[in-house]
């Protein structure tokens, strides 16, 4: 495997940098038996990138986990060398986690190669393999292989990026992990028709009642996305409690990673689409709106409902978005029934990306929340992902803050910088897909409770005292 850099500003005077820590590499192998004997299980952890092998050889199975001394030298091999085996599964695993300083404005590559040989598989046999690399918090990087039958040799490379796009260096954690898992038990064709069965009975005692219940709960799970931009438009009210989502500053920008390929770094934007929409549900019913304006047009979504007031707005600019919701708390509920109120705005665009070229997404999310007197256990999430992908994996990034329970008492206010990076290693033009995501949600579930000021806190104590001074004598009661 290779790590290169790559610098993202070249006259800033700051030169590119990366340096990695000590890597940890943890191994197991498990297998187990078709007879009911317990399962056998060894593992062991190495550091610093030292040679190691693990075997673990049962019930006619010969199986190795090694690691090399170079940043994933590693992988596994197993043996079955007779059939039938007393073996009904097994499994070999390798994950391997080295910490990455990564200096400013610097963009992060990492290659290599995955390669797959299986010969002689039982036709059920199953074979899963992955590479992921995960850099810095929210922001993933994965590539993966999953391989299932027929047996054979697969060779194939692979490629990762992080970027950052900030003035400060990044602290990132890259995991590569490798597993084989094979089942080698095949079911008999009564288990199938008991499975059927199964199927079959929780399908009748659910009945349509279940059905509805299921649709609703799922609905209501809904709630989780938001995205946003231009001007927020509800007007509220210093009591009215509020989410707010804002995207800004979206921008896409390339860095050429094999410069001397002869091929001029680039990327295409083939097809991009825009969309707005308002929703609020409740038991009885269902009000939405949704607007689909032409990319690089204006636009804005607003929907005013019963106690609510929400809107999600654009000024045309690529991922530019801002959605709000905002509870008036002068408007009461018409029942105790928990609702649904949500602003969301997705962008989508597929590109065209040149070979030995890394694209790097970077922006700003604003997402802030300020309660006001909501129940107690009301629920209030702000929502945002990016991903970009292609046909070995995705990069991607997501924002999540949420309030349940006695945390919704709580508001939430953040701003940061967001960035993704995704490359094309191969020869020819690749196609990359873009996705956005901006969200903001509620589920009222009981009306809007005030938060007493302090005043009203000092009048109840006062007028505590009162009544305890003035209580009636208890009878019976006699004077001393």
């Amino acid at each position: 495997m290779r790590v290169q850099v790559f610098d993202l500003t070249p006259d800033d005077g700051q030169p590119a940098a990366y340096q990695l820590g000590t890597t940890i590499t943890e191994m197991r192998a498990d297998i187990a038996s078709s007879s009911g004997l317990p399962t056998q299980g060894i593992q062991h952890t190495v550091s610093d990138n030292l040679p190691y092998t693990l075997q673990l050889n049962a019930y006619g199975l010969e199986t190795t986990v090694y690691t090399g001394a170079g940043l994933s030298d590693a992988g596994f091999t197993y043996v079955m060398p007779s059939r039938p085996v007393e073996a009904s599964a097994f499994r070999l695993e390798m994950l391997q986690v080295t910490p990455v300083i990564l200096a400013p404005h610097s963009l992060l590559v990492v290659d290599g190669m995955a390669n797959r040989t299986t010969s002689d598989l039982h036709p059920y046999d199953f074979i899963y393999l992955r590479l992921n690399g995960e850099l810095a918090g929210l922001s993933t990087t994965d590539f993966w292989i999953c391989c299932e039958a027929p047996p054979g040799t697969l060779a194939r490379p692979f490629q990762f990026a992080y970027a950052n796009t900030g003035s400060t260096p990044m602290t990132l954690s890259m995991m590569l992990n490798t597993m084989t898992e094979v089942t080698l038990a095949v079911p008999e064709p009564s288990g199938w028709a008991m499975l059927l069965a199964g199927l079959v009975l929780l399908a009748v005692a659910g009945g349509r009642g279940t059905k509805r219940a299921l649709g609703r709960i799922g609905k209501a799970a809904g709630i989780v996305a938001l995205c946003g931009n231009a001007g927020i438009a509800a007007a509220q009210s210093a009591a009215d409690p509020f989410v707010i989502g804002r995207l800004s500053n979206v921008a896409l920008t390339v860095v050429d990673i094999a410069p001397d390929d002869g091929i001029t770094a680039a990327y295409h934007i083939n097809e991009e689409s825009v969309g707005l929409s308002n929703a609020v549900w409740w038991l009885q019913g269902e009000v939405r709106k949704d607007v689909t304006p032409p990319v690089g047009t204006p636009a804005q979504s607003q929907l005013d409902f019963m106690a609510w007031q929400t809107s999600i707005a654009t000024n045309g600019a690529r991922g530019d978005a801002v959605s709000s919701i905002v509870w008036d708390a002068e408007t009461p509920l018409e029942s105790s029934f928990y609702y649904s109120i949500s602003n969301s705005y997705d962008y989508a665009a597929n590109i065209t990306l040149r070979p030995g070229t890394a694209l790097v997404l970077s922006g700003t999310l604003f997402q802030q929340y300020v309660p006001r007197g909501m129940h107690p256990y009301d629920l209030v999430q702000s929502f945002f992902t990016a991903e970009m992908n292609n046909e070995y994996g995705a990069s991607h990034f997501s924002s999540t803050p949420a309030k349940y329970g006695p945390d919704t008492i709580q508001e939430w206010n953040q701003t940061f910088d967001f960035t993704l990076a995704i490359t094309n290693p191969d020869p020819i033009d690749a196609a990359i897909g873009l996705r956005l995501h901006l969200y903001s949600g509620m589920i009222p579930r009981l009306p809007l409770l005030p938060v007493p000021e302090p005043a009203s806190y000092a009048m109840l104590l006062a007028g505590l005292g009162v009544l305890c001074r003035y209580r009636p004598k208890r009878a019976g009661a006699t004077a001393g």
